[in-house]
C-alpha cells in the first residue's frame, strides 16, 4: 500500500504533463524523428541540466546513458534556445520524457513529454 502511495503522485504528473509545460511557461518540446528523439529548445531561455528518459526495450547511441529498470536516463547537459539536441536510438520506444531547469525556475525542475 505504501508503495502505490508512492507511485500515484508521479502517475498524475506524468498523465498532465503536457498541461505541465504550458503552465510552467516553457515552449521547450519533445519529439521523435524515425529512430531519435529530439528535444528542442525555441526559448527564451536556455534550458540547462537537461535529463531525457526513454522508456521501452531501447539502446541509446552516441551519448553515455544510464540504464534504469526498463528505461534509460540520459543526461545532455544545456540546450541554448534556438537549439536542439538528438539522441539516437534503437528498439521500440514506448514514450519519453525530460526534465530541465531554467534560469527563472529557479531550482524548480521544468517537465516536457513526448508528443
Amino acid at each position: 500500500m505504501k508503495k502505490l502511495l508512492l507511485i500515484l503522485p508521479l502517475l498524475a504528473l506524468a498523465s498532465c504533463a503536457p498541461l505541465l509545460s504550458t503552465v510552467q511557461g516553457t515552449a521547450a518540446t519533445l519529439s521523435t524523428d524515425g529512430t531519435s528523439v529530439l528535444f528542442s529548445n525555441p526559448g527564451p531561455q536556455a534550458a540547462e541540466d537537461v535529463s531525457v528518459v526513454l522508456y521501452g526495450p531501447v539502446t541509446v547511441t552516441g551519448v553515455t546513458c544510464i540504464p534504469f529498470s526498463r528505461s534509460w536516463i540520459c543526461p545532455i547537459n544545456d540546450v541554448p534556445v534556438g537549439k536542439a539536441f538528438r539522441l539516437q536510438f534503437t528498439g521500440n520506444l514506448n514514450n519519453a520524457s525530460a526534465s530541465f531547469y531554467t534560469a527563472s525556475s529557479g531550482n524548480r525542475p521544468l517537465y516536457v513529454q513526448l508528443k
